[in-house]
């Protein structure tokens, strides 16, 4: 679908982008639809980091790929260590969301029908799961478990909306 490499998108240019609307993608059964689901999830999400002073977020896995219909989309964001390990970040978080969803603790996965993999509560109420990485730079961070060969960073620029998105810039990444 994107060739490999790293892309620098907002939530608005995702949301026009290929990736979601499936122009040029030649594929009968894209399931666009689902996809612009998946994106404003994931905007609510991206939104909340945003609240909280988080700004690199970064998509990878089957929804950057050329899969009709990805069940999820996968995902990490830069935090700071200290945040993260005091747990100050996940109170920070469920504090934005209505659904407290915020966890990355392995006893609250649960399991979903037909899945052979146990789901976060992030998964189950928004089909997204945004793990934590103190790395700073993409091309080496932990990424979400897949292989994903492209990636996408949400950037935010001139300011933050409420849903994590911002204005359009010239050195925009057209991944059409």
């Amino acid at each position: 679908m994107l060739p490999p490499g790293n892309y620098e998108l907002t939530l608005d240019e995702l949301r026009a982008c290929s990736l979601v609307t499936g122009n040029g993608v030649g594929s009968s059964t894209w399931n666009s639809a689902w996809r612009a689901s998946l994106v404003e999830n994931l905007a609510v999400l991206v939104g909340q980091l945003h609240r909280i002073g988080i700004v690199d977020i970064f998509a990878d896995g089957s929804f950057v790929e050329d899969k009709d219909h990805p069940n999820d989309i996968d995902g990490y964001f830069v935090c700071d260590l200290r945040k993260f390990a005091s747990g100050d970040l996940q109170r920070e978080l469920n504090l934005l969301d209505p659904h407290k969803v915020w966890t990355w603790d392995p006893r609250e996965r649960r399991p979903f029908r037909g899945y052979p993999k146990k789901q976060l509560p992030m998964w189950h109420q928004y089909r997204v799961e945004l793990y934590p990485t103190t790395d700073s730079h993409p091309e080496s961070a932990t990424r979400s478990g897949t292989n994903s060969s492209s990636l996408l960073l949400f950037v935010c620029r001139d300011g933050m909306e409420s849903q994590g998105e911002s204005s359009r810039s010239e050195d925009r990444h057209d991944s059409q």
